[in-house]
């Protein structure tokens, strides 16, 4: 088996300077289309393939962001949804995603969480979570130091929810300004559902 191609044996066969050929292969600096092109075709035909572990080194960071979910709760409309925004948002900044489903029982397991973090070699987490999390464990995520955002949860920062009790505030107002006085809020959750009694969105409602 042969020496895996570097990134200095494609400066070589384009007679550019590695910093170039980096940048051209990352979409970044001032390259000309030409020389872009040639860079590409380049590593292409030497079969380049950048080294991520010797990335991740150099830069202190790995390029991956965590995205940590329940399954309870979640359809397949809005994860398929999400994910395709994520996924092409991150990758607008060179970042990849990487998934971990865990079920609320196991991430409300200290041991479960601090495994996760210790294992996952993530620059940072998104942690989509139906149901409130003991606040003993979400402390313990955020003290390890990696950045967290709460998805789909009410939390006093880091955080990111639909308004649903002003955007219900907005539309009682709208109705009131219509001329309608008997404004009745019909909830068809079920009441022996965890995530439909503890959801922050039902109690907002």
């Amino acid at each position: 088996i042969g020496m895996a191609t570097t990134l200095k044996d494609v400066a070589e066969a384009v007679g550019l300077s590695q910093v170039t050929v980096s940048k051209a292969l990352r979409g970044t600096g001032r390259i000309s289309s030409a020389a872009r092109k040639r860079i590409l075709e380049a590593a292409t035909r030497l079969r380049y393939r950048p080294n991520a572990g010797a990335r991740s080194m150099r830069l202190g960071r790995t390029g991956i962001v965590g995205f940590v979910y329940s399954p309870e709760g979640m359809f397949d409309g809005l994860r398929t949804e999400l994910l395709g925004g994520i996924h092409g948002t991150l990758q607008s900044q060179n970042y990849d995603l990487m998934l971990g489903e865990v079920p609320n029982v196991s991430l409300a397991e200290p041991g479960q969480v601090t495994g996760l973090l210790r294992h996952w070699t993530a620059d940072g987490l998104l942690i989509h979570n139906q149901i409130d999390l003991p606040p003993a464990i979400m402390e313990m995520i955020t003290k390890d130091g990696m950045p967290v955002i709460w998805m789909n949860t009410k939390e006093p920062q880091n955080c990111v929810y639909f308004d649903d009790f002003n955007g219900l505030r907005q539309a009682t107002r709208y109705l009131l300004e219509l001329g309608h006085r008997r404004i009745v809020y019909l909830d068809h959750s079920n009441p022996l559902s965890s995530l439909q009694s503890h959801h922050y969105s039902v109690r907002d409602r």
